[in-house]
């Protein structure tokens, strides 16, 4: 392999690679990451800290079909109500996603458009 074979596999695997971070399709596992600050809890107006982990795991379940699964991992910072200082982390209660974006996608066999179902 030369060079500039070596580069043209790059550039197009670097393209293939852009495609698939926007397409909501793709078989990428994403991990968006949300963190929610609550100001002034309590009568010490100390700060409550959310972490919220996101992950959207895509999970082909046939050939024509893909599974695409949401939840919701909160990670607590939660300052002590009665005292001026201390406080605990904990883990939140996982949700998922609302049942409207926990989607099935196919892409059917005769045509080229691309069709998404709720389950």
């Amino acid at each position: 392999m030369q060079k500039g074979e070596a580069r043209d596999e790059s550039a197009n695997a670097d393209e293939q690679l852009q495609k698939a971070v926007q397409n909501p399709l793709a078989n990428l596992i994403s991990v968006p990451l949300e963190n929610n600050s609550d100001f002034s809890p309590g009568s010490f107006n100390r700060t409550q800290d959310v972490l919220n982990i996101q992950p959207v795991i895509p999970a082909k379940v046939s050939e024509n079909w893909m599974l695409i699964t949401r939840v919701i991992q909160p990670i607590v910072w939660q300052p002590f109500p009665n005292q001026n200082t201390g406080g605990e982390y904990g883990l939140g209660d996982m949700a998922k996603s609302p049942r409207w974006q926990t989607l099935l996608f196919w892409l059917t066999r005769f045509s080229d458009f691309l069709a998404a179902g709720l389950i």
